[in-house]
């Protein structure tokens, strides 16, 4: 079943990211338990997608030279200590700066090591033909929701309070590290290198090759790159202000806010898994991209007017069928629009303005949620989806934008 390159690949990213979601719902409350404030756990929080912006151009460059295999092994080996090192915080008590310095150095850790998705979209792109890649990339994305439904699912099973009044929180960590360990074994027995050599031996022939000068000689990926920075900081608004929302709101409780959640992740996976496809292969990525960004613009706009907690399964609805389908569709007009040999630097950019995102997003819809209205940070994630079909429909054709790019470089 699992002999195709890309399904091992699914299955390395899906537990991956089970081992993920396993110990990130629950982060907050372990660091509350060890003694952090308020101000540390945000620190906490933004100290993965910070390590994460700054290294994965490193780890996709990376890639590019020597292959995605080792890249993919080193990120579980590093992944795989993290957990640990997020398991034992609490036993390292005795430390100086207590048990909280080696929960940050775990998030530290595991942001740095966190190369293995944008990787594994090169991967992606090495294996399978430019009409097939947004559904590629769309088994990408349903691996990652699979992961994200999962993991918490058995976050709670770890911290239950019979096992958490024996074994402290810590477990979650230790049985992340087990699944992570497991899946490094599997990807080091199963997994092929995906870059064949005449490409990596290019690629070092060529040298080290700057983000600048990619931007440059592929004008079109900029513009790409600031798509997926207005998506995910649209996205990340709606996931920091959300919860809020449904509590003051609605009065939900956390079950039923979780319960939501989940109901999203379910949309957002069916919709990469199986409907995006059917959508590009009819219409096209760049179509099917202004389609995505349009549903989830609709979806966050009408969001603060559902009163009812029953209601808001239709603007969630529209929300989950925009991302899923807006995902793939960006990340496969990036790798069409790069250099076949540089398939790692590109989409390691991508990842890097994701992150960005993910740090800067909680922070503006936290700051309007409070001080200016509770609906503003959805009005705001609707008006970027206006500014981001706009930069979509500006994008040139992958043929165009090549030519564009030969003509710079004629001039340079």
């Amino acid at each position: 079943m699992f002999r195709s390159p890309l399904r091992i690949l699914f299955l390395v990213v899906f537990m991956d990211l089970v081992g993920f979601g396993l110990v990130l719902p629950i982060l907050p409350l372990y660091a509350d338990d060890l003694g952090g404030s308020a101000t540390y756990i945000g620190v906490l929080l933004a100290s993965y997608s910070a390590m994460q912006f700054l290294f994965n151009p490193v780890w996709g460059r990376l890639s590019d030279r020597i292959g995605r295999r080792p890249v993919i092994l080193v990120s579980l080996s590093g992944a795989t200590a993290s957990y640990l090192l997020y398991g034992l915080a609490e036993r390292l008590a005795f430390a100086p700066g207590g048990a909280l310095v080696p929960l940050l150095g775990s998030r530290l850790l595991a942001g740095i090591m966190a190369a293995n998705i944008g990787t594994a979209q090169a991967y992606v792109a090495d294996v399978t033909p430019p009409e097939r890649r947004a559904g590629g990339m769309g088994t990408m994305g349903a691996a990652i929701g699979l992961g994200f439904v999962l993991g918490p699912a058995l976050g709670a099973l770890f911290t239950a309070e019979a096992l958490r009044s024996r074994f402290g929180l810590g477990l979650a960590g230790f049985a992340a590290a087990a699944i992570c360990g497991t899946n490094l074994i599997w990807a080091w027995l199963a997994l092929p290198e995906s870059l064949p050599a005449p490409h990596r031996a290019a690629v070092r022939r060529e040298g080290l090759l700057t983000r600048r000068t990619l931007l440059l000689a592929h004008p079109p990926l900029l513009l790409l790159l600031g798509v997926l920075f207005l998506n995910a900081l649209s996205f990340s608004q709606f996931e920091a202000a959300f919860s809020l929302l449904a509590r003051h709101r609605l009065g939900l409780r956390p079950t039923q806010i979780g319960l939501i959640f989940s109901y999203l992740g379910v949309i957002v996976v069916i919709t990469q898994g199986w409907l995006a496809r059917r959508w590009v292969a009819r219409h096209g990525e760049r179509a099917t991209l202004v389609r995505g960004v349009v549903l989830m613009g609709v979806g966050l706009g009408s969001l603060p007017w559902f009163g009812d907690a029953w209601l808001l399964g239709l603007p969630l609805a529209l929300l989950g069928l925009g991302y899923g389908a807006l995902q793939p569709s960006q990340l496969a007009l990036i790798s069409k629009h790069s250099p076949a040999t540089r398939q790692g630097l590109a989409l390691g950019l991508g990842q890097a303005m994701g992150s960005l995102a993910r740090i800067l997003g909680p922070l503006i819809a936290l700051g309007l949620f409070g001080n200016v209205a509770k609906a503003a940070p959805f009005w705001l994630a609707a008006a970027l989806a206006a500014i981001t079909v706009t930069l979509v429909i500006l994008l040139p054709s992958p043929a165009e934008g090549k030519a564009v790019g030969e003509e710079i470089r004629a001039q340079t």
